[in-house]
């Protein structure tokens, strides 16, 4: 089957792909809910990744390409690209 004969819902997609240097991707809704890297709850998880807005994913790459995904119904956010060393 064909993705797009699927029915899936609509998502929006945001997609970083650092081609030199680690970059962390950040979304923050209108109530500043966050989904991206948080060394500080290293732990509450391995991963260390925040979601806090409600049926958002987050993947991350082998070839360091990161996407988060969003329910398409999110209406307004905020994108952060993170260049600090916290690894």
């Amino acid at each position: 089957m064909d993705l797009m004969e699927r029915n899936l819902p609509p998502v929006v997609q945001i997609v970083l792909s650092p081609k030199q240097r680690q970059l962390y991707l950040h979304i923050y809704d209108t109530k500043n809910n966050h989904v991206g890297f948080n060394p500080l709850i290293a732990s509450q998880s391995k991963w260390q990744i925040e979601f806090q807005i409600p049926d958002a994913s987050y993947e991350k790459y082998a070839n360091g390409t990161t996407a988060i995904i969003l329910p398409a119904d999110i209406g307004n956010f905020k994108v952060v690209v993170d260049g600090s060393t916290r690894c």
